[in-house]
């Protein structure tokens, strides 16, 4: 029952963090969505970034079960080539074989770069998270016609993956379809997101 409602209050601040970004001021930076689907998982994130603050949510589901995430990290003062950002980060997962769900609270931190191009951008991210020792890169070539390619690599104490994954937006707005392929569980994957950062 208590871990019952633990889920619900992180479910409600999730909501209610993401309804306050959102129905923010028009000044706002940007809004990120994405929803990735292939035969082992489904992966939705959702990204808001307000001035210097930027809340994330996650949730992957898979076969072994489910996780979810919810974090707030701030920018921090220190000038140089990348964006570095650090906050707090609440994460619960859900065990199949077990029916266990257990809850962890830890730190984020990443660093960024985002690099106008002549043939279009690049862009470069590194997180690094306390909870299960989580890791990630990604690195995306992005194209004027709205075409991009991406490579990433992730991984914890419980898991580690390695994809390849290729964008088009639509009609140069901000949605895009996409479509990939994770070398470890060996699956394609369809999505699409929505970026307006």
């Amino acid at each position: 029952m208590v871990k019952k409602m633990r889920s619900a209050v992180f479910d409600l601040a999730a909501i209610g963090l993401a309804s306050l970004y959102l129905a923010g001021p028009a000044m706002a930076d940007g809004e990120f969505a994405q929803v990735d689907v292939s035969s082992e998982t489904v992966g939705i994130v959702l990204s808001v970034g307000r001035g210097n603050w930027t809340t994330d949510l996650s949730y992957f589901e898979y076969n072994e079960g489910w996780a979810k995430a919810l974090s707030l990290r701030h920018t921090l003062p220190i000038a140089g080539p990348l964006t570095l950002k650090l906050g707090p980060t609440v994460s619960v997962r859900y065990e199949n074989a077990t029916g266990r769900i257990s809850e962890d609270v830890g730190v984020r931190f990443s660093a960024e770069r985002y690099q106008p191009t002549d043939f279009g951008s690049l862009y470069v991210l590194g997180e690094l998270g306390s909870v299960d020792n989580a890791s990630f890169a990604l690195a995306q070539v992005g194209f004027k016609s709205g075409f991009a390619i991406e490579m990433s690599a992730g991984g914890s104490d419980s898991y580690s993956e390695k994809t390849i994954g290729f964008s088009q937006r639509i009609n140069g707005g901000p949605y895009s379809v996409r479509a990939g392929y994770r070398f470890e569980t060996k699956a394609a994957f369809l999505g699409f997101s929505f970026n307006t950062f």
